[in-house]
């Protein structure tokens, strides 16, 4: 006799209820005192560096090609797997599988929804979506977190440009710069990001995504682990992130979907 496990919408929900809500006073506003304590710190320690400057070797220039060949192919995997998901037949690259209408790999269009709570019971929620062909894409992200004693609340927003690199049909890397700013506040900053993903088509007859999100800007640090189950055009998503800065951080274990087309 076999047995089969099915995530429906009604087991995410279930779940949400588990996740605690304990209050803890001035969470949210501590946060936001020390990234500006960090922001102005660094605005009065500005000062020029020189730094001496190494002769290029062979070694150097050789690992520079090596890598750019590497950026490149995944570049072109990546768009050779956005034209077979328009009908096409690369020619110019062998796909290990051409890509399928709403796969989660190199989205055409992607909007995540996501509902969790810190472990000192600021609540939050987080909005990302993402448009993009093949290797290019851009990304927009808005979290939020609620405390209701006291009232507070914080809000981040990233704006992203990111190169998606693909091989094969279960890795995929990406980077990016964009912007990273903490709402109602002065804080606003260039931001790196760094992204990973894995995708297992079949295993225990079940699909599933690991992914790995990393935006560093000036004074916080946002990191993102989840595992995804995906659907035909929708995947249920499970996850932890926390947000970073000098001495202070908020993480979160959060439940949510995402649709992806």
């Amino acid at each position: 006799m076999s047995t089969s496990f099915k995530i429906t919408p009604v087991l995410v929900l279930t779940l949400i209820l588990f996740i605690p809500f304990h209050l803890n006073a001035g969470e949210l506003e501590d946060f936001k005192a020390d990234v500006e304590k960090g922001r102005k710190s660094s605005q009065q320690s500005e000062h020029d560096e020189s730094e001496p400057k190494g002769s290029s070797s062979w070694e150097s220039r050789l690992i520079s090609h090596i890598a750019g060949q590497i950026i490149l192919f995944g570049g072109d995997y990546s768009m050779a797997l956005a034209s077979s998901s328009l009908g096409n037949d690369p020619q110019d690259i062998f796909l290990e599988r051409p890509r399928t209408t709403g796969d989660i790999q190199v989205p055409f269009v992607r909007v995540d929804v996501t509902l969790g709570a810190t472990q000192e019971g600021a609540n939050n929620q987080g909005l990302r979506t993402e448009l993009g062909y093949g290797a290019y894409a851009v990304q927009w992200d808005y979290y939020q977190f609620n405390e209701s004693q006291p009232r507070e609340n914080l809000k981040t927003s990233e704006i992203l440009l990111n190169y998606r690199m693909s091989y094969g049909s279960g890795f995929e890397y990406g980077f990016g710069l964009g912007n990273y700013s903490l709402l109602d506040t002065p804080y606003e900053s260039l931001a790196l990001y760094l992204g990973a993903k894995y995708h297992s088509r079949s295993v225990f007859s079940r699909a599933f995504t690991l992914e790995w999100r990393f935006v560093s800007s000036d004074q916080i640090v946002d990191n993102e682990w989840s595992l995804l189950l995906p659907q035909e055009l929708h995947s249920y998503k499970v996850g932890y992130r926390a947000l970073t800065s000098d001495s202070e951080r908020l993480s979160s274990l959060y439940l949510g979907a995402s649709f992806h087309f």
